[in-house]
């Protein structure tokens, strides 16, 4: 097929067949780039967050010694019975910051403990 040919057919095109047309060439250009770079970070390093309670070093998977212990006072608060609420006031009172730094909220501490 010529370039002449591909002129001519894309002429008798409609402007919306025409964008429907770019939009797959631009989707799949977008998947094949995205792909790319996802296989490229998978060679150097983790992808994604660490669970609570761990980190990253050297590309291994390792304790993250204050996270541990918020999450050990998480797991026996719980087992004493208090529900994530109330995990989340004395966490916040006992001044034990967040994965992000920041105080807990109830959801955070459910999905952690859901999780553990």
């Amino acid at each position: 097929m010529t370039t002449e040919t591909l002129d001519l057919q894309w002429n008798t095109l409609s402007a919306d067949q025409k964008q429907k047309a770019l939009d797959l060439l631009r989707g799949d250009y977008i998947s094949k780039r995205t792909k790319a770079a996802m296989a490229k970070l998978k060679k150097t390093r983790k992808l994604g967050r660490p669970p609570f309670g761990y980190k990253y070093h050297n590309g291994k998977l390792v304790s993250h010694m204050e996270q541990s212990i918020n999450l050990s006072r998480m797991v026996e608060l719980r087992d004493l019975g208090h529900n994530a609420n109330q995990i989340m006031r004395i966490l916040n009172e006992e001044e034990r910051p967040s994965s992000t730094g920041k105080q807990w909220n109830r959801n955070s501490v459910a999905l952690v403990l859901s999780r553990h």
